[in-house]
């Protein structure tokens, strides 16, 4: 049913049939399209007689209910949200019965649609007449007696002719030019000057003026998600380009720098020279920020919307205690469902008595305590690496401070590891203050909720709150338990039974009013008063607990907390900058990473690692990065007790796709594994070989060898279902893996980032199985090169068939799309941006510095971050780019900081830190949440993000200490004004591919001078070591000493020294000559 077609009939009637665009080698009776159509009609001419009555079903599985008229799902509006929007695929679609008119003409048959409501009841007031679908069946007629389908939809139909020049800004190769069409009936190529057409044809005389026209009749698109987008490629003798119709008309004319060829509408008169010289002026903007002011973090910080702070709060815990407490901005007290119920079972899942309420996300029992109604005087954390956090507030002249901690119940000196599922206490000591000048009432109200929620912030997700309904104060409504004091106990009741809630300590009796307890006093003037609360996690039911509750005191608990992370969170390297936010946070990662961190409870001393604090699971695409942080501080064991997880659990839970098998996938965790992101067995892949890579640990790789062979057998295995002939293809897909669910994004298609990642696990398995003389080494690179080269293939492919892009400097260029069959942009941020073409230069798939990345570079900053659908809105553009655009909207995790890096940009790569690190920086918790949304100033309320913490922590340690292939480089990309004169800054103890490496600088710019002081303890020499001293005002150096020589090996523009050679330590002095 699919198969090119006469032209003349392709448009017949005024109207473009798509029925020639279909995908090939589908069922009998079907047709299907690479993207959902609004099919609108559908005319079936049959051979000899035609059949009174049959019918017609279409693919669908989320479409209605995810539409793109639905004002929640407005891209330019709502663009964070449009990531998630969900897209029905070829996989996990079902045929769905259609409502239909059938209609007459002769030996033709009409297809239209009745209203969607009449097949889809629950559709509302969406009774449209066509249906969004990837393709469609006839059923009750036998297949071979249709000669003709023809496929209309919705788009309207418009005519264009293009006038293409050659020669360009360069001279055109080849001899010939091809046209091709989608969604377009080309009608007429026509000779202008200095060529001569054959058809599609274009065959390029030796002229110096050589142009040609082309009448078109194409579809124009309605909206993103139409399919129906017109595109023209120009196939060459070595190169093939595609471009858009709708985009020449909204952005043209289109210049492809590369082959010289530049493109207009006929009736555009604008000349090539008249082009270029109405771009010269405009820059990149990679350029523009290299034309600015080097980016400070200050400037950053306070150049961006104050952050609303994230109503979810602060999380205290333990180290790898499944048991935290969260403590609100206003300081309420959450016990987080999912911390007992949802990591497994242990001995404390029994004892968390609450029930919640079904429905509800991120599920709580809460103490609520009514300061969100008192006038805020701050929060904020103690000083790192303490984990403690303090809320004040006053009203009426009372003035109350809030302090929290947490500590296990029954080792409150906290002088030992505790198992994972000992029960925590979280002590709160409320302390009023009279500031009045007579006696005034102080009083605490205590409620207790058996089913709350953490607050999802002024907006929510989608400004409709998932399940949570919130009070004005951003408070979830939540049911009350009635409370009753018992002594210093206050109680209250779970299906029945008697429990205890908390104990408290107060010179006053507490008393029951109504469902809540108070506490009140009479303070003079001045007069200090305090109220502890003693909040167990978990029901208390033996003499010893409750005995060892009662000899629970806040201030001595208090400075064991504090000796507590002091001793256990300042471990591996170290970092200090001119910059104390960055100093707090490094100070705080690895406490935020072991109050989220849990140990298995089964005794093995395994950790299972998660992506955010308290209610997060293990997403290895984002913790693979996390456990190489922990390695490249030196911090080898903690990162191999998680890696052991992946290798205890390897082949228990399937990947979502269409695998035959999950034998050696590397996902499961246990059941604490989060959604089946495809490439999490790439990333779990490259991190044990960089785990190997970091430690040099020959022994410990050669007893995990066995289970990366496997892991690399599965991509092998699958990698052979593509292999082969498949329904509806083209055949583009040919050795990638079979399709899967991207991430958040669950539909299944042939996704770049997976792919690419599984290549790039692969490979680095292979070449660390080859360090080790591993006998299947040289077997597993052959199918990673195999793998690689099938992958250039399709992306190559599929770089021809999408269109051109512009950037700001009037150039168009080349683009890889997100996927097999995307002719495009793809839908949301997610699949665009975060899993989009950058993965290729992140991995090294592609050269960071070559041309093809140098487009993808330029794309991502000039079109996606800069604006909606896939990047933030920024008011005033021209006044606030510079510090309001250089990220996507998950900023730090995302590694599109590397390739800057790799291709020496350091301005560049510095703004992109800063601006991304603040972006998500909480100051008020010290710590980074997830996502900006839905606009810079208000978060989601995944905090801590540990994945994003770490991973701004690594771009920060990277400054320092960059090691990659054969290079080390000291300093590469350290911001100039961290050398400013009287400025002492270090990295040390860091761990890389050659050996631990520590440097430290001392700045006496104002006399001239800076030192560098640098460490090494190679395991293996690197090819070439290099030191760079960025000077604050960009002075050249002078001349260098080395240990006290004089030493010329060094650039002075640069200010890169070169130490080629050296061991141990080495002392660098750089002179100016100022």
């Amino acid at each position: 049913m699919s198969g090119l077609k006469d032209p003349i009939a392709i448009a017949a009637g005024g109207r473009v049939d798509i029925a020639p665009f279909a995908l090939p080698h589908c069922a009998p009776g079907e047709m299907r399209f690479e993207e959902p159509r609004d099919i609108v009609e559908i005319r079936i001419a049959f051979r000899g007689s035609v059949p009174a009555d049959f019918g017609l079903s279409y693919l669908r599985r989320y479409w209605p209910q995810y539409r793109r008229e639905d004002p929640l799902w407005n891209p330019m509006t709502r663009p964070f949200l449009w990531g998630w929007f969900r897209c029905d695929d070829q996989f996990t679609c079902e045929w769905q019965r259609a409502a239909i008119t059938l209609r007459d003409e002769g030996q033709t048959k009409v297809i239209t649609f009745k209203p969607l409501t009449e097949e889809l009841p629950d559709a509302g007031d969406y009774a449209v007449n066509f249906r969004r679908t990837l393709g469609f069946r006839i059923e009750g007629v036998d297949a071979a007696a249709i000669e003709k389908v023809q496929v209309f939809t919705t788009s309207p139909v418009a005519r264009t002719t293009l006038r293409v020049a050659m020669d360009a800004g360069k001279r055109t190769d080849g001899k010939s030019i091809t046209l091709s069409a989608y969604n377009v009936v080309i009608n007429k190529v026509r000779a202008v000057s200095g060529v001569r057409v054959r058809g599609t044809r274009v065959c390029l005389d030796s002229g110096a003026q050589r142009a040609f026209e082309v009448d078109l009749t194409h579809l124009r698109t309605p909206h993103p998600a139409a399919g129906d987008e017109g595109q023209i490629t120009f196939t060459l003798a070595d190169d093939a380009f595609t471009i858009s119709l709708d985009s020449l008309e909204r952005e043209g004319p289109i210049w492809y720098e590369e082959q010289g060829i530049y493109i207009t509408r006929a009736g555009d008169t604008t000349t090539f020279d008249e082009y270029r010289q109405r771009s010269a002026a405009r820059m990149n903007l990679r350029q523009m920020v290299v034309q600015e002011p080097e980016q400070t973090f200050a400037n950053a910080l306070f150049q961006q919307p104050r952050p609303q702070i994230v109503n979810s709060g602060f999380v205290l815990g333990c180290k790898y205690a499944r048991q935290t407490f969260r403590i609100t901005p206003y300081g309420d007290v959450l016990l987080d469902y999912f911390n007992v119920k949802e990591k497994g079972q242990a001995r404390d899942t029994s004892r968390f008595k609450n029930t919640p309420e079904a429905g509800k996300h991120w599920l709580a029992a809460r103490f609520l305590f009514g300061l969100e109604r008192w006038f805020p005087i701050g929060c904020y954390c103690d000083p790192a690496p303490v984990i403690a956090f303090n809320v004040a507030a006053r009203r009426d002249g009372v003035v109350v401070e809030q302090k929290s901690i947490a500590l296990p119940l029954l080792d409150p000196e906290m002088d030992r590891d505790i198992a994972s599922d000992e029960p925590l206490v979280a002590l709160v000591r409320f302390r009023f203050t009279n500031t009045n000048p007579s006696t005034h009432l102080a009083r605490l109200t205590v409620r207790y909720s058996q089913s709350s929620s953490r607050t999802m912030g002024i907006l929510g997700y989608a400004g409709r709150p998932r399940g949570v309904e919130q009070d004005d104060y951003l408070v979830p409504v939540s049911p009350l338990e009635p409370l009753r004091v018992v002594g210093d106990q206050i109680r209250g009741q779970w299906n029945g039974e008697d429990v205890l809630r908390c104990t408290y300590c107060a010179d006053t009796p507490a008393t029951t009013q109504g469902q809540a307890v108070v506490f009140e006093k009479d303070l003079a003037a001045g007069e200090v008063w305090e109220v502890v609360l003693k909040i167990p996690f978990i029901a208390l039911d033996t003499g010893e607990e409750l005995a060892a509750l009662g000899r629970l005191e806040f201030e001595r608990s208090y400075q064991a907390v504090r000796r507590y992370w002091h001793r256990t969170a300042r471990r591996g390297a170290h970092i200090r900058t001119p910059v104390p936010q960055m100093n707090e946070l490094f100070d705080f990662s690895m406490p935020h990473q072991e109050v989220s961190d849990s140990l298995l409870p089964d005794g093995s001393g395994l950790i299972n690692v998660a992506t955010g604090t308290s209610t997060y699971r293990d997403y290895p695409k984002e913790t693979a990065l996390m456990t190489q942080a922990l390695d490249e501080r030196g911090l080898h064991d903690e990162a191999r007790r998680r890696l052991g997880v992946w290798l205890r659990f390897q082949g228990t839970k399937p990947l979502p796709g269409m695998y035959t098998d999950c034998d050696g996938v590397f996902f499961g965790s246990g059941g604490f594994e989060g959604m089946g992101y495809n490439q999490h067995h790439g990333w779990i892949l490259w991190s044990l070989a960089q785990h190997f890579f970091l430690t040099g640990d020959r022994a410990w790789f050669e007893s995990v060898a066995p289970a990366v062979v496997k892991g690399a057998d599965w991509i092998i295995r699958q990698r052979r279902n593509t292999m082969q002939h498949l329904p509806h293809s083209r055949g583009w897909e040919c050795g990638f893996l079979p399709a899967g669910a991207l991430e958040d994004i669950e539909d299944y298609h042939y996704w770049l980032s997976t792919n690419v990642v599984t290549w790039w696990g692969m490979d680095h398995a292979a070449r660390a199985l080859s360090e080790i003389d591993h006998p299947e080494a040289a077997r597993i690179q052959r199918e990673a090169d195999a793998y690689m080269a099938d992958l250039r293939r399709g992306l190559q492919i599929m770089r021809r068939h999408t269109p051109l892009v512009r950037l700001r400097d009037g150039r168009w260029v080349p683009r890889y799309p997100s996927r097999i069959y995307r002719r495009g942009r793809d839908i949301g941020w997610i699949r665009e941006v975060y899993e989009g073409a950058l993965v290729l230069l992140i991995t090294g798939f592609l050269d960071p510095r070559s041309k093809e990345a140098g487009w993808i570079l330029d794309d991502y900053h000039d079109n996606l971050y800069t604006q909606p659908p896939y990047g933030y809105f920024i008011l005033d553009f021209d006044t606030h780019w510079f510090s309001r655009t250089g990220f996507c909207p998950q900023p730090n995790w995302f590694p599109d900081v590397l390739p800057f890096l790799d291709r020496d940009e350091p301005e560049v790569y510095i703004w992109m830190v800063f601006n991304a690190w603040c972006a998500v920086w909480q100051q008020e918790l010290c710590g980074m949440a997830e996502h900006a949304t839905p606009c810079l100033g208000f978060h989601n309320p995944a905090v801590f993000k540990n994945s994003e913490e770490l991973m701004a922590l690594k771009w920060l340690l990277l400054m320092y200490v960059y090691a990659k292939d054969g290079l080390l480089h000291l300093g590469r990309a350290l911001p100039r004004a961290w050398l400013a004169d009287g400025e002492e800054i270090h990295a040390i103890g860091v761990a890389t591919i050659f050996g631990p490496v520590s440097v430290r600088y001392q700045s006496f710019a104002a006399r001239g001078e800076i030192v560098a002081e640098a460490e090494f303890a190679f395991r293996r020499q690197p090819e070439r070591i290099l030191v760079r001293i960025r000077h604050p005002q960009g002075a050249p150096i002078r001349s260098v000493t080395v240990n006290g020589q004089p030493h010329a090996a060094f650039d002075p523009a640069k200010g890169d020294i070169d130490l080629t050679g050296c061991m141990g330590r080495v002392r660098i002095v750089a002179c100016y000559g100022m």
